[in-house]
């Protein structure tokens, strides 16, 4: 594929890696995708489910917020990435989460080329952005 796409997903699925390493596999050119992060160290909350199930059990999944110089070494592990774009604003989590104080929403357009071990160009596309994490 030319683009392997993923928004408002990434953030509740525990094995979120595996799942961005197959998007970059699949990809020839771009993907995009959001994620959760934040300044400080990367935390996990639970996003509850606002209904029950016919047991009645309450519902829930959890909430990744990751430190962005973390998830951006991660990408970084990635060869094939030659640019990374970022845009994104500073948002209250989700009133169903629990233990999640700050958050931004980024939502990342990945470029990647043929070539390998290339630097990759980091693009802050905001100011509120860019100050938020320098």
């Amino acid at each position: 594929y030319d683009l392997v796409f993923s928004s408002g997903v990434f953030h509740v699925i525990d094995n979120f890696k595996d799942l961005f390493s197959e998007a970059i596999c699949k990809s020839k050119k771009y993907v995009l995708i959001d994620f959760r992060v934040c300044r400080g160290k990367s935390y996990k909350g639970k996003f509850n489910f606002k209904f029950l199930d016919k047991k009645k059990v309450e519902n829930f999944t959890n909430y990744h917020v990751l430190n962005l110089k973390d998830l951006l070494t991660f990408f970084k592990s990635f060869k094939r990435i030659s640019k990374i774009n970022m845009y994104g604003y500073k948002a209250t989590p989700s009133s169903m989460s629990e233990g999640i104080d700050e958050v931004f929403m980024i939502f990342f357009k990945i470029e990647l080329s043929k070539r390998k071990n290339q630097v990759i160009d980091l693009v802050y596309e905001n100011d509120e952005l860019k100050n938020f994490f320098s």
